[in-house]
């Protein structure tokens, strides 16, 4: 139903994504999975993952999977454009299919993924 959380598992097939799992979640948090898109620097404000822009900020958290690191330029040093990362927050009720917040105010972490 509209405004229902699914959770949708899917490979990129060309320029398509297929999805392999559709579910629907009770949780109110969103999330990405992907390959990161060039063009970010460590003054961006918005990090695009499969297509999807991601809204970051000073309070965003940044892990490499196992530590914290300080920022987002420590972050895109060690994860390049093209490096699987996923980025999810909580309370995102304005998200749609193409943009979120994971701000520090939504509680947003963007992690690399291995």
């Amino acid at each position: 139903k509209t405004g229902a959380f699914v959770e949708i598992r899917a490979f990129r097939s060309g320029t398509d994504l297929i999805a392999t799992r559709v579910e629907v979640e009770d949780r109110d948090d969103v999330a990405v999975r992907g390959a990161l898109a060039a063009g970010a620097t460590a003054t961006s404000t918005t990090l695009t993952i499969e297509g999807v822009s991601v809204t970051v900020d000073a309070g965003t958290r940044y892990s490499d999977g196992d530590n914290r690191l300080a920022d987002l330029a420590a972050f895109l040093a060690k994860a390049p454009a093209g490096s699987i990362v996923k980025a999810k927050s909580k309370d995102t009720p304005a998200a749609t299919a193409t943009s979120f917040d994971a701000t520090g105010a939504k509680q947003g972490e963007v992690k690399i993924e291995d």
